[in-house]
């Protein structure tokens, strides 16, 4: 699984591996695609032999029916002076709350040839009996030749893909370099697919819950005890010995499910046994580190009798069912004993045999019995969660005509938690300025004309669960739509973004002012600020006393009580020489924040340098787009330049690319690191629909990751834009009189051009436009649509 920082991958070959101490041989190794093949660290002929070598070395065995077959170097006997039963351990990298399991086979050498050319018996581990197991599973892969995503189909008319992620960029299926035996067109494996425990709590947590017993990759390893001392596998939850999955051959059963008695064994088979993508960590797949046999110790006893509860839902709504089943074994092997079931009675009862239901919301105890000795048992939960409240995470504050935004609401639970997995609808009571764009599961509002809607949210499952909140689509007069970013030394006040700087009364930001900042006729760099800092949520003011000869500067900037003055170029005394400056464009300003205007498209830094007698370094953290459709990838680049300050000005040295600089990128289900390349560059594809955060040190920024667009608000008004390529001019036609609006942007997301009021039809001057692709957003009375086209 990704979550080591190291995977691995490995590969079909047939291997003859000699053992150091650990008493076992690899003898063929053919995985299955996955997110790990391919890997150099661990998918090599070499790789796959250092299992034998070291216990903490570790094989995937990729998605389902990938395998492993490993021999004992020394037969493993069923010898009934053996700990709890059990004859061997097999062991994996599981870990609490990530168990990956595979299902286990067995052989004798019964011709004694050392080939494992005899006959494979399953070992029926406690799900075998679960009907949620499927028998006789078949699924065949296809190599799509590259690093795409693998699709498959299965025996039983069902497909899916084995999905391609950001973490392990390699090709996923086997590559025939390594693995010269392995089909190259296609793959198939048959066998026994368990019912994957994959479930995202609600905290967005990814749980992988263990089977009872019986399976490898299943349960934890304790690496500094005897592993030829086993854990008990009936006393759940619990490790007395080694860890790892103690395994017993009288398990076994042949094709038709019926035990068979083996005195000893010498071949093991390691089989994946899951078919499952498990969102950021990818598919799951078997891994496995070693096997052991287990020392004869007739004085080691314990329990051998075991009530299991099969794996199920954890949580649920109030109003659905979740069905409980459990069974009672006997030295592994169900027993003919009845289960009764009990719940905890105040806020949950069974209905219809074993499901569990309720109406109120809170945790429901289920307690499984023998009958005959209620002393025998087992417990398990499920909470239940009841809607209860809605919450929108959409942010109107600044919301303007031709402004169109992604509507990101969630049903809350008792506990205040989000419900990700209920349906939410969204209406318009006037939809008089305002207009609903639904696009599959994409939702999102578009600004027409001025003034205010009430928007209603509501949950469809439970409709008496609904939010309402007004909407103001504000004037866009004097307004202003940049890129700002707002840092201290020490960390990033607000991620680089766009946002809309109006033209506000900046009096009520000063303290003392000495001049009256309440008439402009464009937006400044002090609206900027102002701005910025409001959205970060920091407390702020500013001066224009003496220390900067009466112009307007940033004194001070408050989070969380601690305090970042600046004094506008002040240098004497030394302890007056820090300053907040703004670096606009490319050209940096320290004072006089109200003599220079902004324009849409205009890129600010804002940051802080706490001694300006001294050089500075300045980093800055860049993205090509501010917003990429999903799947699409986007370059991050990490750049730094020199400063100095001197006679008022700031002068700063040549940009310089930052190579091997670690940036983090978190999102919803995101966390991780990557290091920039020799060019100070990462080339990053975005997979999860949302707002990503990208961070560097203290720098910063915000990438919305959007479903693909190309919006029409009314199917049946059809825009077109022409010529494409286009040389001068462009024209749009369509049925409205109007465009009320056109936006031209460039490849890295930076607003070009901006018309208003265009006729339908009319020549649209693009000759200053440098060659390349830019993005055309047209808004009409009724749709918004967006094209891509090449200026020649």
């Amino acid at each position: 699984m990704n979550r080591l920082t190291f995977l691995l991958a490995l590969f079909c070959v047939v291997l003859s591996a000699h053992s150091q101490d650990l008493g076992f041989e690899v003898i063929e190794y053919k995985p299955a695609p996955g997110q790990h093949i391919n890997l150099e660290n661990i998918g090599t002929p070499q790789a796959a032999q250092n299992i034998v070598a070291e216990k903490r070395n570790l094989v995937s065995l990729g998605s389902f029916g990938g395998y492993l077959v490993l021999k004992f170097k020394k037969a493993c006997e069923n010898h009934p002076n053996n700990p709890y039963g059990v004859d061997f351990s097999v062991f994996g990298n599981s870990f609490e709350g990530s168990s990956e399991p595979g299902i286990v086979y067995v052989m004798q050498d019964a011709n004694n040839n050392g080939l494992p050319d005899d006959i494979w018996y399953e070992i029926a581990g406690s799900d075998y009996y679960n009907p949620t197991s499927t028998k006789n599973y078949r699924v065949n892969y296809k190599n799509p030749h590259g690093n795409f995503n693998i699709p498959w189909n299965d025996n039983q008319g069902n497909k899916g893909e084995v999905i391609a992620n950001s973490f392990n960029t390699q090709e996923y299926y086997p590559n025939q370099a390594l693995f010269t035996d392995y089909p190259q067109d296609s793959v198939a494996f048959e066998g026994t697919k368990l019912q994957s425990s994959y479930y995202e709590s609600s905290n967005v947590q990814i749980e992988l819950e263990p089977l009872a017993f019986g399976y490898a990759d299943n349960l934890p390893t304790d690496y500094y005890t005897d592993h030829s001392i086993p854990d008990n596998p009936y006393t759940l939850n619990v490790m007395e010995g080694g860890g790892g999955n103690a395994i017993d051959i009288s398990w076994a059963v042949n094709e038709n499910g019926n035990y068979v008695h083996l005195d000893y064994i010498n071949f093991v088979k390691i089989v994946s046994a899951n078919l499952q993508d498990a969102g950021i960590i990818g598919e799951l797949s078997t891994d496995v580190t070693f096997i052991s046999d287990v020392q004869e110790n007739e004085n080691l006893t314990g329990n051998q009798s075991v009530v299991v509860i099969y794996n199920h839902a954890p949580e649920a709504i109030i109003g659905d069912s979740v069905f409980i089943l459990g069974a009672h074994f006997i030295d592994g092997k169900p027993s003919s004993k009845n289960l009764s079931y009990k719940v905890n009675s105040e806020i949950g009862v069974f209905t219809d045999g074993n499901f569990v239901k309720t109406l109120v919301g809170g945790n429901v105890t289920i307690k499984a019995e023998l009958q005959e000795d209620t002393d025998e048992f087992n417990v398990s939960s499920v909470f239940f969660r009841e809607p209860t409240s809605i919450q929108l995470n959409t942010d109107f504050s600044a919301f303007y005509a031709g402004d169109t935004l992604a509507l990101n609401a969630v049903v809350l639970d008792q506990n205040e938690v989000g419900i990700k997995y209920l349906s939410i609808s969204y209406t318009i009571t006037l939809a008089s300025s305002t207009q609903l764009l639904n696009e599959g599961y994409s939702n999102s509002l578009v600004a027409i004309n001025p003034g205010t809607d009430t928007l209603v949210i509501s949950c469809v499952k439970f409709p008496d669960v609904q939010l309402k909140i007004p909407v103001v689509v504000q004037e866009t007069q004097n307004l202003a739509d940049v890129y700002i970013s707002i840092k201290t030394e020490l960390e990033n006040i607000l991620p680089l973004q766009k946002i809309k700087i109006p033209v506000s009364d900046l009096n009520k930001y000063l303290e003392e002012p000495q001049n009256d900042y309440s008439a402009f006729e464009q937006p400044t760099i002090a609206h900027a600020i102002c701005k910025g800092l409001e959205k970060a949520g920091t407390a702020f003011s500013l001066k224009d006393d003496d220390k900067a000869n009466g112009q307007l500067y940033l004194y001070s900037v408050e989070k969380e009580e601690f305090y970042t003055y600046g004094w506008g170029g002040k240098t004497d005394p030394s302890a007056f020489a820090k300053a907040w400056i703004v670096k606009l464009n490319g050209n940096s300003h320290i004072r006089g924040f109200d003599k220079t205007t902004i324009k849409s498209g205009d890129t600010i830094l804002v940051y802080h340098v706490s001694n300006l007698l001294t050089e500075w370094e300045l980093t800055t953290l860049f993205s090509s787009a501010d917003t990429v459709i999903l799947g699409n990838t986007a370059t991050i680049a990490a750049k730094k330049a020199t400063c100095s300050y001197q006679n008022n000005s700031i002068t700063e040295n040549e940009q310089i690319r930052i190579q091997n600089r670690e940036v983090t990128f978190k999102g919803t289900t995101i966390d991780q690191s990557l290091f920039t390349n020799v060019d100070g560059e990462i080339e990053y594809t975005f997979n999860e629909a949302g707002s990503t955060f990208i961070s560097s040190g203290n720098d910063a920024l915000n990438v919305f990751v959007d479903i693909e667009t190309g919006t029409n608000l009314i199917p049946e008004e059809r825009l077109k834009l022409y010529p494409n390529p286009a040389n001068d001019f462009i024209s749009i036609r369509g049925d409205s009189n109007t465009l009320q609006k056109i936006e031209i942007y460039s490849a890295s997301g930076i607003l070009e051009k901006t018309l208003l009021d265009q006729r339908m039809g009319e020549k649209i001057d693009i000759s200053e436009l440098s060659v390349g692709i830019y993005m055309v957003k047209v808004v009409t009375k009724h749709s918004s649509q967006s094209f891509k086209i090449f200026k020649n």
